[in-house]
């Protein structure tokens, strides 16, 4: 009989372990949850070179098509990069729309889009991230980071795209 009380109490002990260990992590991972997310946002933020081709829709002065369009990226001040772009314009009555054809560049770096006779300095480019996912016991991860549009300024105006 005591060696049957001394097995139950030793299984006892293992399953009152195991569950002080499950509610340990779940008080780690909801405690930390915070801090996580934060480290995520501030990664996301530190994002120095763009690597996505951002789209811009520009207002036009006249209804007449634009065909083609000088871009030059600008870093401190000298000209670094400059390409014709001929393909990829789209026209409606009011506005224009293209992609800037460089891989990658840097968010300090400055635009110059040159049509017609207008001139677009396009600047502050940015990432920003959507939070994460959250979850039942806290912060799940899976950090969206993504170029943030509302931060870009087009001759020092915000960019507010179609209105």
């Amino acid at each position: 009989m005591r060696q049957k009380t001394k097995s139950y109490f030793i299984i006892f002990f293992i399953f009152f372990l195991i569950i002080i260990l499950v509610i340990g992590w779940f008080y780690y991972k909801m405690t930390t949850s915070r801090e996580r997310q934060n480290n995520d946002i501030n990664e996301c933020e530190k994002t120095i070179v763009i690597t996505e081709k951002p789209s811009f829709c520009l207002k036009k002065e006249s209804n007449g098509k634009i065909l083609e369009l000088n871009i030059y990226l600008l870093r401190n001040n000298k000209k670094i990069k400059d390409t014709i772009l001929v393909n990829n314009i789209q026209n409606t009555n009011e506005y224009f729309i293209f992609n800037i054809p460089f891989d990658e560049f840097f968010k300090t770096d400055i635009v110059i889009v040159k049509a017609k006779n207008l001139t677009y300095k396009i600047s502050d480019f940015g990432y920003s991230s959507d939070g994460g996912h959250w979850g039942m016991f806290g912060y799940l991860g899976d950090n969206n980071c993504y170029l943030d549009y509302d931060e870009i300024r087009i001759n020092g105006k915000k960019y507010e795209g179609i209105k």
